[in-house]
């Protein structure tokens, strides 16, 4: 089984960034953000928790309840629609990056003070011919004073632990390096220990079931119950089963209010933060799960003053192993800095000119930029020699003896192979082609392909792919081609009328994958292409 975890991302992170001196800025510039990463295990859809509990929780009220105070923090900038987690332990980082020396990680303990006595009653779902829910316990204060409930809610984990992070984020800290805080949120499904008043927040008659099986199974697995059965339920069944949504509503919200606890924190801060934070299902995953769309994606939402905009929205897929990266630049610390500065004396780095260069991924940063989308860029996830690889419209799910590609455009849940001749009347329905088909697969094993030139792959792996791309590995030297600016359909360096000539001859057929105005890399030039030149229009290429 695999287990995708946010929180080794974000412990490479924390080696990265907690800075011994060397920053890059200028003196009088302004004062770099202090970095708050926030990792959230168990909590998927970042952004939108409560998106596709409409039949759930009818009442638009109720829905709002459940995660306010994530929604809050989203608000303030940018959401990643499509990150995808590729695990990075702290020791590969550090050796990736070439870092050696000490970090000084700045946290805290969380309050060891008892919570006050309360009562237990316990939720659960158990039938002999189902696979179990979870058991959850309803906790109540034998003095319901609201000093007591929130003093039950601030001792359990999360709430403890966020505690702990928002006072030193009211700490007061003179000039100097940026800080560092972590706060790594557990699960709320790890505990079955909730206090009742989140669970009062979803009144049992608030609750109702999904009419469609699909959606059934759907929700059963968003709540961590995998291939459980939730068609033809018993009157007892359907109540046990709408107590068991609310107990995970309950979770959700109670981890909500560990995230306001930061909000709040920050918002009262009297020193610029840029707060990332990464959020990921609570899975247990096959390999073959773990690179397909549900189990690769995470959430990810970055807040950065004056980089960032609020209610900014990214599409463009990305890997979480860039956001150390990422991280590095927003705060502007040379990473190799880090090394002992006896070392350093001895062996002054000599390295590239951007000392971000070495370190994993590319950096998100473009992104946040006006119109800074990217179409020609993939996300890659990987698990025991399989891969997924997602473009903007397509994952193609590659393994040793096989290839899929599914339309996630117009086929969200990746019910149907593309490859696969039992499709074909989707294909059709998809307004896709064979040809088109196929060299979009081309083109996405192209991209595995440069990917895996670039590290220690064997010869035999980048053979067979080279020959699934159309490749010939004698002749191609493995260089991925440079980066297209978006709508410079004529590829002269900006965008202008010219494109739009390009655009009007091509509109309506195929062409090769990302060549002439197919702007969005689907193999085909419509009205989406025209679009994309409208939104660049005025653009001129970086100089290298």
């Amino acid at each position: 089984m695999v287990s995708f975890s946010s929180v080794r991302v974000v412990l490479g992170v924390a080696l990265l960034l907690i800075s011994v001196g060397a920053s890059l800025r200028a003196d009088d510039s302004p004062p770099r953000p202090n970095l708050l990463v926030i990792t959230v295990e168990g909590l998927d859809n970042v952004g939108v928790p409560a998106e596709g509990l409409e039949e759930v929780l009818f009442d638009p009220e109720v829905r709002a309840r459940v995660t306010p105070n994530l929604e809050r923090l989203v608000a303030k900038g940018a959401r990643f629609d499509k990150a995808y987690g590729l695990p990075i332990s702290l020791r590969d980082l550090a050796e990736h990056a070439r870092l050696k020396g000490k970090y000084d990680a700045e946290g805290a303990k969380a309050d060891a003070s008892k919570p006050p006595p309360h009562d237990r009653q316990l939720y659960s779902w158990f039938s002999p011919s189902r696979e179990p829910l979870r058991s959850w316990i309803k906790q109540v204060p034998k003095d319901p004073t609201i000093a007591n409930w929130e003093l039950l809610a601030d001792s359990q984990g999360s709430s403890a632990t966020a505690m702990a992070v928002a006072k030193g984020i009211g700490k007061s800290e003179g000039a100097g390096r940026p800080r560092l805080l972590v706060a790594q949120l557990a699960s709320h499904s790890v505990s079955p220990y909730l206090p009742g008043v989140f669970f009062d927040r979803f009144p049992l008659d608030q609750i109702r079931l999904p009419a469609d099986p699909n959606a059934r199974r759907a929700l059963a697995e968003r709540m961590g119950a995998y291939d459980f059965d939730a068609t033809d339920l018993t009157e007892d069944e359907e109540l046990r089963w709408k107590q068991a949504i609310q107990a995970w509503l309950a979770g959700v919200c109670k981890l909500d209010y560990a995230i306001g606890t930061l909000v709040d924190a920050l918002e009262a801060s009297d020193t610029p933060w840029a707060v990332a934070l990464v959020a990921s299902p609570l899975k247990d995953l096959s390999p073959e799960q773990a690179i397909g769309e549900a189990g690769a994606r995470s959430g990810l939402v970055l807040v950065a003053p004056g980089v960032t905009q609020p209610g900014q929205r990214i599409t463009t897929p990305v890997e979480l192993s860039s956001l150390a990266r990422t991280l590095a630049e927003l705060v502007d610390i040379d990473p190799h800095a880090l090394m002992d500065s006896e070392l350093l004396k001895t062996q002054p780095y000599d390295g590239p000119v951007n000392p971000f260069a070495s370190l994993p991924g590319e950096s998100l940063l473009p992104l946040l930029a006006p119109a800074g989308e990217r179409y020609d860029m993939v996300a890659i996830t990987s698990a025991d020699g399989s891969y997924g690889v997602r473009s903007h419209r397509f994952r193609l799910v590659h393994t040793d003896d096989s290839q899929s590609l599914y339309d996630l455009e117009k086929d969200p849940e990746g019910f149907y192979d593309l490859l696969d001749p039992a499709y074909a009347a989707k294909v059709e329905r998809f307004a896709l082609s064979g040809t088109q088909v196929e060299a979009v697969r081309k083109w996405l094993t192209r991209q595995l392909y440069y990917r895996l030139t670039s590290g220690d792959a064997e010869k035999v792996v980048l053979d067979k792919l080279a020959s699934l791309a159309g490749l010939d590995p004698d002749e191609d030297n493995g260089n991925k081609p440079p980066a297209v600016l978006p709508g410079d359909y004529n590829r002269d360096g900006r965008v202008d009328a010219a494109d739009t000539t390009i655009w009007r001859d091509q509109n309506g057929k195929e062409v090769p994958v990302g060549s002439g105005a197919d702007g969005d890399f689907d193999g085909r030039v419509d009205d989406l292409d025209n679009i994309i030149w409208r939104m660049n229009y005025g653009r001129r290429a970086e100089a290298p």
